[in-house]
């Protein structure tokens, strides 16, 4: 049920927040493939499979730059924009 322009707003609002939180090396905002499904659980007690719709990336520069992020003012910011329309989520965090 988002909108496109509220997925704009999004891009923009992370493209804006990569720019303020310090460490933040890269974001990759295009999505050519989304892979995976979440499951709702239905009334009757059965369950449905969704497939997720969109998704986005955010390199840190290192383990210290991403613990600074969770709680830096621009990421509060951005959360503002992004939790009223991202239905349901995932986070993956990985390291290299």
């Amino acid at each position: 049920g988002t909108t496109d322009e509220q997925k704009a707003a999004v891009l923009a609002g992370i493209e804006k927040m990569a720019a303020e939180v310090p460490g933040i090396k890269s974001v990759w905002l295009k999505t050519s493939k989304v892979q995976g499904t979440f499951l709702e659980k239905l009334p009757d007690g059965t369950s449905k499979a969704h497939q997720f719709t969109d998704a986005f990336a955010i390199e840190f520069e290192d383990k210290a730059a991403f613990e600074k992020y969770a709680d830096h003012p621009a990421h509060k910011a951005f959360e503002d924009l992004y939790v009223p329309v991202r239905g349901h989520s995932a986070t993956h965090d990985l390291t290299n």
